[in-house]
């Protein structure tokens, strides 16, 4: 195995191919749905965060409050997701996706089911144990560098 970042450059390539690709599918399928990226994005915080407030989703997408809940706005009238209360702080509310924006989420996440089947199809002897244990450690230091970087710029704002 080896440990040269510059051997990483052709990997990292492709990583940055397939998220400009991954990006290209989502603004398509947020066209599809009337919605936005962002809005897509959003949803797919609340498929994955029980009791997540309105103030936890702008910090997770980096947004301001005012803009979340504009963005909140949009996505209940489109039928995608509710306000509900918070059972134990009253000044807080939770989201909730609605019977729509789960299927919209099972949709969306049907596709990108679809294509990792057909890529381990086409690639017979990948491992998907190791795949799945490449990704979580990926996700583990890509969030180490987020989490980095907000403080760096905390610390020169």
């Amino acid at each position: 195995m080896t440990s040269d970042p510059a051997d990483y450059a052709a990997f990292v390539s492709l990583w940055r191919q397939l998220q400009l690709t991954s990006g290209s599918l989502r603004a398509s399928l947020a066209k599809e749905l009337g919605i936005s990226m962002a809005e897509l994005n959003a949803l797919s915080h609340a498929a994955d965060h029980d009791g997540l407030t309105p103030k936890k989703l702008a910090d997770l997408m980096d947004l301001t409050t005012g803009s979340m809940t504009t963005m909140i706005d949009r996505l209940q009238r489109a039928g995608l997701l509710v306000r509900q209360p918070h059972p134990t702080d009253r000044r807080s509310l939770l989201l909730a996706l609605t019977p729509g924006g789960k299927q919209a989420v099972k949709w969306v996440n049907g596709l990108y089911l679809d294509a990792a089947a057909a890529a381990f199809k086409a690639c017979p002897r990948s491992d998907l144990g190791v795949q799945m244990e490449f990704l979580e450690a990926l996700v583990k230091s890509l969030d180490a560098s987020a989490q980095l970087q907000a403080h760096a710029s905390a610390s020169a704002g």
